[in-house]
């Protein structure tokens, strides 16, 4: 079968629903020629479990991105496409499932002949910030002989909005969280709007709910790593080209890798007598890598001398991973490397600080990414963790290593060349705790950034704002 085909087969939009909508026209009185409808968040009760502090109110959002969805499905895979095709295919599902026959699609049969989905759609204007339990958008008919067609339609407008506008809503809620903060220890708001990022693409149902999800988190925030979001945006609402970024990031295997591939630099170095010009050509890396990066490895060494062999390998092997990256991959810019892939706090307690000249003398941030632990304790520290580092927490050892200003507030911000991004396991509650922790110790918003996985914005469902497509008025001539 011709993939193309394939597709707009599994696309057909009949099919996309539940198979008791098929039998509701014949439900109603024949003579019914019009069907008003409307949808409507009923409650944000459930919302409101992890996100305590939000007004019960919802933010309008994604009725034309819906919309243009669901008209560009019929278009594409039941207008274009021949009937009896479409006839075929559905009743070969339809028949064993339901008995349906040629009889039963007359009326699908009639509307392929039209040539168009006769509805008219109302819908508060997008963005606004309404309360619970009024209806957003309206449905209707335009011609009628279609009346049926508005309620068909509500399981697809359903599974298609509840995600962005659910989204959009909770984003509200995490963005005036951060705001509090950021104004209470920033001055100005350069570099708020990449506060927040997100890493939820691989955790969402699927593409399509993953751009959805990502366009609405792009409503308070530019950062995202979601790029199918950012098609979204532009396709639906014409969003600006800078409407969202990103930098290059290591993930574990990347970093893993150049790891244990120069985790024998230190005996490559011995057995070259030191010289780092021929260790350069020997690794493959700029002589200004090979230097700086030993001149690390070495600092760094100082400081395990009771550790083995195998941790005293693997931390040499990371901190001339880091000066090669630092200086040979990424000489300018943003960059962020993933940090526990071994020892997290031997990374931002020992390899960081050793890597301090080379960080500090690049025009561009090293961004260090911790990607498991307690996030608070990671960030803020632990009151009753097994060493001062962790006591400290990420933010204060690094103010240790590369000093800070303090800025018109009165908060303490680390250089522009060095900071921290944290995605994993980061809820509302918790991204209040580090704020508050950080502002506790002195320390400035800017200092991190806070990037929300699928737990915060794939977890909605169509139960988390009550949402539900009643029809309020018929006609029956």
């Amino acid at each position: 079968m011709d993939l193309i085909l394939k597709y707009l087969r599994l696309l057909n939009p009949i099919l996309a629903n539940d198979s008791y909508k098929l039998s509701h026209a014949d439900q109603t009185p024949s003579d019914t020629s019009f069907t008003y409808s409307h949808l409507t968040p009923r409650s944000v009760k459930y919302m409101k479990r992890l996100f305590p502090s939000m007004e019960d109110k919802v933010i309008v959002y994604g009725t034309q991105m819906t919309m243009e969805i669901i008209a560009d499905r019929w278009q594409v895979a039941f207008f274009d496409r021949p009937w009896d095709v479409i006839e075929k295919e559905t009743l070969e599902t339809l028949n064993p499932m339901l008995g349906t026959t040629t009889h039963d699609l007359r009326r699908f049969k009639k509307l392929h002949t039209l040539g168009y989905l006769p509805l008219r759609v109302k819908s508060i204007p997008e963005g606004s910030w309404v309360n619970a339990n009024i209806p957003m958008m309206i449905v209707s008919n335009t011609h009628p002989d279609y009346a049926w067609l508005v309620n068909f339609l509500e399981p697809s407008i359903l599974n298609t909005i509840y995600k962005p506008m659910s989204v959009a809503t909770l984003t509200l809620e995490l963005a005036r969280l951060r705001n509090k903060y950021w104004g209470m220890t920033m001055p100005s708001d350069e570099g708020k709007e990449y506060f927040l990022h997100e890493f939820s693409y691989r955790g969402q149902a699927g593409h399509e709910s993953a751009a959805a999800t990502t366009s609405s988190y792009l409503l308070y925030t530019k950062g995202t790593d979601t790029m199918s979001g950012v098609q979204y945006a532009r396709q639906y609402y014409s969003a600006s080209s800078d409407v969202a970024a990103s930098i290059p990031a290591f993930e574990h295997s990347t970093a893993t890798t150049g790891i244990q591939y120069y985790k024998g630099v230190v005996e490559d170095y011995k057995q070259l007598n030191g010289n780092t010009d021929e260790l350069a050509e020997k690794l493959g890396v700029s002589l200004r890598a090979a230097a700086e990066g030993m001149k690390a490895v070495l600092k760094v060494l100082e400081q395990m001398e009771d550790e083995s062999q195998k941790d005293k390998d693997l931390a040499a092997g990371e901190t001339f991973n880091l000066a090669r990256v630092l200086i040979d991959v990424y000489p300018t810019g943003l960059v962020a490397y993933v940090s526990d892939s071994y020892d997290y706090q031997r990374l931002v307690s020992i390899i960081a600080p050793a890597l301090k000249e080379v960080i500090l003398a690049r025009d561009g941030k090293f961004v260090i990414r911790p990607d498991s632990g307690n996030p608070v304790h990671v960030v803020c520290g632990d009151p009753e963790g097994a060493t001062e580092a962790e006591r400290k927490g990420s933010i204060e050892v690094l103010a240790d290593a590369f000093g800070t200003i303090t800025n018109a507030k009165g908060y303490k911000q680390l250089p522009p060349q060095i900071g921290l991004v944290y995605g994993d396991g980061i809820s509302y509650d918790r991204l209040g705790q580090i704020l508050e922790g950080l502002a506790q110790k002195g320390f400035a918003a800017a200092n991190v950034c806070i990037a929300m996985g699928a737990y915060v914005l794939a977890g909605s469902t169509r139960d988390s704002l009550g949402f539900a497509i009643k029809a309020s008025h018929t006609v029956v001539n």
